[in-house]
């Protein structure tokens, strides 16, 4: 990866703990909506949820379940040219810039649901 922004270590715990409540590998199995391009995965909705439910009302929350989300995305964009996945092999570096970009975006965004106070926590932990 070039350009790639080197992994906070606060990242990595926080990733580490995430990553922790998930199965260590999932079945990929679609179920598609009849357009190829729209797709479900079975059950990875759920799991995401009950990773998430985990952190909620954490001091962190916004963090963890960032984080989570972007996993979320990641496996199931995954999902469309793989059968399974083990959980082990995802770049903890990758989803370290995504979680930089989706940090950037809620400081220009208005209406993220999240408290100020939640906002300054992942601004002075992550802003680059």
């Amino acid at each position: 990866m070039t350009n790639a922004i080197p992994v906070n270590k606060f990242f990595s715990e926080y990733f580490s703990e995430v990553i922790s409540c998930w199965p260590e590998n999932i079945s990929l199995n679609l179920e598609s909506f009849g357009d190829s391009s729209r797709y479900s995965v079975h059950n990875l909705w759920e799991i995401s949820e009950e990773v998430a439910d985990k952190f909620i009302g954490h001091s962190d929350e916004i963090v963890f379940v960032n984080i989570n989300h972007i996993i979320f995305i990641i496996v199931h964009k995954m999902a469309k040219y793989c059968k399974y996945i083990d959980m082990k092999q995802l770049r903890v570096d990758s989803i370290y810039q995504k979680f930089i970009e989706k940090i950037s975006e809620l400081k220009v965004g208005g209406g993220t649901g999240w408290t100020e106070e939640d906002l300054r926590i992942a601004y002075n932990l992550f802003d680059h």
